[in-house]
C-alpha cells in the first residue's frame, strides 16, 4: 500500500556572525529519530534562491527563506528535521550554533515529529 506524499515547508532564519565572504547554500534533512545518518528526504538549495546572497549580509542580519520538500513513503514513526549551510565550491559545511537545538556534523536539529499511532 502506498502511502500519501508529505509536504515538508519550512521558514528558515538564518543569522549572519559576520558578513559573508562566499556563497552559502542550505540544506534540509529528513531523518528517522532513531537514526540521524539516514536520509529520507533532502533539499539543498542557495541562500535565498541568490536574491540576497550571503556575500552582503551585515554582521548580525537576520535572514528569512522559505523551503518545500515534497517526501513520499514515511512510515509511523519518529523523525528530526536537521539544517546546515555549507560552500557549494568547496562542499564543506561551514560552522552552525543553535541556542538550545543538537548540532551534529554541522548541522542543528530543528525539530522533532510522529507520523502515525
Amino acid at each position: 500500500m502506498r502511502r500519501p506524499a508529505v509536504k515538508l515547508p519550512a521558514d528558515v532564519v538564518v543569522a549572519g556572525r559576520a558578513a559573508g565572504s562566499g556563497g552559502l547554500d542550505g540544506f534540509l534533512h529528513l531523518t528517522p529519530l532513531s537514526n540521524d545518518r539516514e536520509l529520507r528526504g533532502q533539499i539543498d538549495q542557495a541562500i535565498t534562491a541568490h536574491a540576497y546572497p550571503p556575500t552582503v549580509w551585515s554582521a548580525g542580519e537576520v535572514v528569512e527563506d522559505h523551503v518545500q520538500k515534497i517526501v513520499a513513503n514515511l512510515h509511523a514513526g519518529r523523525y528530526a528535521v536537521w539544517m546546515g549551510l555549507y560552500s557549494p565550491a568547496t562542499q564543506v559545511r561551514v560552522a552552525v550554533e543553535a541556542g538550545a537545538g543538537e548540532v551534529i556534523e554541522g548541522r542543528v536539529r530543528l525539530l522533532e515529529f510522529k507520523i502515525g499511532p
